[in-house]
């Protein structure tokens, strides 16, 4: 892969000004003013690799966390975009315009503060969604250089989706409530990221969830409830095993591959449409690795996610990719091709 120096400094100026916010205040009890300065902070752009085999480890990731991983995934393109935020790392396709990859990690107390509910997404609260996905920086300077478009918020989303077309006779519009609406989608979750550490941090690693670095076109019924169960059952499973480390990504197998062109109505920066998503996951199991992944199709569908587990070795021949490289050949729980991960539940 290409590593990129770059100067950012806007980036770096932001990141500052997060970090003042939050080593100012009470991490444990924020004060209102603390949260009020923290929502009002710019999207917090991410940042390219550094120098060595850790260099890929989204930045506030411990050796712990980032080891953890057992190494970074291989075999994207050679001219991937590498996106590092602060709790998660995302591989960017300035071709296609969807993420690769991304890679987050969350432990038991994440789980628990999930649980607990007290970080609802409400209107005016302390964590209402962002409003719009930003452009990275890193991403758009790779692809003026490559002399390609850059993907904007609206690109994801379309009153249908372009693989089911809606019948002759019906308006596409009336029907975007229904299972075909194509929304942006979340690789690693905004409802994961808003419970990590205390308050400022949550609300730091939300909005850093909301680039469009990380996100792909998703059938309506496909975004919520079918993606969603899994993010959720994600975090339970990291309260049952401390830590979980989770990988999820898109899968394109159609020949050609079905875009957003047509309804985005612009040539130079249409969106893939994945058919598939995956995510393979590892926990620390007694110090023993178990692997578990999902090969789920991204279709207007309500779909039982624990009805489509798989290997990890399935989802990289579906992708491409290589996972967990430093396990070598994969353990033998592989072969129970995640069973194992709904016996306690």
């Amino acid at each position: 892969m290409k590593t990129r120096i770059l100067r950012l400094t806007g980036a770096l100026l932001a990141s500052c000004a997060w970090s003042l916010a939050a080593t100012a205040q009470n991490q444990a009890d924020p004060s209102p003013a603390a949260i009020a300065a923290a929502k009002s902070q710019p999207f917090p752009v991410g940042v390219a690799r550094t120098s060595g085999p850790d260099g890929w480890w989204a930045t506030e990731w411990t050796s712990d966390v980032g080891s953890g991983f057992e190494g970074e995934p291989l075999n994207a393109p050679a001219d991937d975009v590498l996106v590092r935020h602060g709790y998660y790392t995302a591989s960017y396709d300035i071709h296609r315009r969807i993420t690769i990859w991304a890679a987050y990690s969350v432990d038991k107390a994440t789980g628990l503060t999930a649980d607990g509910g007290t970080r609802p997404d409400k209107p005016h609260g302390d964590f209402n969604r962002p409003s719009v996905f930003s452009v990275e920086p890193l991403v758009k300077e790779a692809a003026t250089a490559a002399g390609l478009g850059i993907a904007k918020h609206d690109d994801y989303t379309a009153a249908e989706d372009p693989r089911y077309p809606v019948p002759s006779g019906l308006d596409p519009k009336k029907l975007s409530g229904n299972g075909r609406y194509m929304q942006r989608g979340h690789i690693v979750p905004n409802d994961a990221m808003k419970c990590v550490g205390d308050v400022l941090t949550g609300i730091k690693a939300q909005k850093e969830t909301f680039s469009l670095a990380n996100i792909v076109p998703e059938t309506n019924d496909f975004n919520a409830p079918t993606w969603f169960n899994l993010e959720m059952a994600v975090l339970k499973w990291a309260e049952q095993y401390d830590r979980i480390w989770v990988i999820g990504g898109p899968i394109v197998t159609s020949h050609p591959s079905v875009d957003m062109e047509g309804i985005a109505a612009h040539d130079d920066r249409h969106v893939v449409v994945p058919d598939s998503m995956f995510y393979v996951i590892l926990v620390k199991d007694h110090g023993q690795a178990r692997t578990a992944a999902f090969i789920i199709p991204n279709r207007p569908e309500k779909l039982d996610y624990r009805d489509y587990t798989c290997s990890v070795a399935d989802v990289e021949k579906a992708c491409g990719l290589n996972f967990f490289p430093q396990l070598g050949d994969h353990p033998p729980t592989e072969q129970e091709k995640g069973s194992w991960i709904f016996g306690p539940n």
